[in-house]
């Protein structure tokens, strides 16, 4: 089965003046782009996750969720 992709989403979380998380996220349509976003993403952003869009030679719609989690440790 041949899987091709449509578009992606990464979603980066920052922390706000407040000390709440805040969300957005940044498109791709292509493997590099979805790369660059990650890697260069850097501090204080961090990537939650990534939404990969795609269809297989059927037309049928598979979506893929890479997930990360992230822990901050404040020094005492």
């Amino acid at each position: 089965m041949a899987i091709h992709v449509n578009k992606g989403t990464v979603v980066l979380r920052v922390w706000n003046d407040q000390g709440s998380l805040t969300e957005h996220s940044e498109s791709f349509t292509t493997i590099d782009e979805m790369f660059d976003l990650c890697l260069h993403a850097g501090t204080p952003p961090l990537v939650d996750r990534v939404v990969i869009q795609a269809e297989d030679d059927q037309g049928d719609a598979h979506t893929l969720v890479l997930a990360f989690q992230s822990l901050t440790r404040k020094s005492r």
